[in-house]
């Protein structure tokens, strides 16, 4: 069933008129790619205070 829904999402996104669709894709995945960056950078920030070294 999965499938079916992934193969239909995808002949939606094929077509011409899928333009909305695509920038929404675009801005999640742009958001969350944001996201793990900011979040690795905080932590690669945080681990000397956090073992004590400098």
């Amino acid at each position: 069933m999965a499938v079916k829904s992934l193969e239909s999402l995808r002949q939606s996104l094929a077509r011409a008129d899928a333009l909305p669709p695509l920038v929404l894709v675009g801005v999640v995945s742009g958001a969350f790619c944001g996201l793990v960056i900011i979040a690795f950078r905080l932590l690669a920030e945080s681990s000397p205070l956090t073992f004590g070294t400098r």
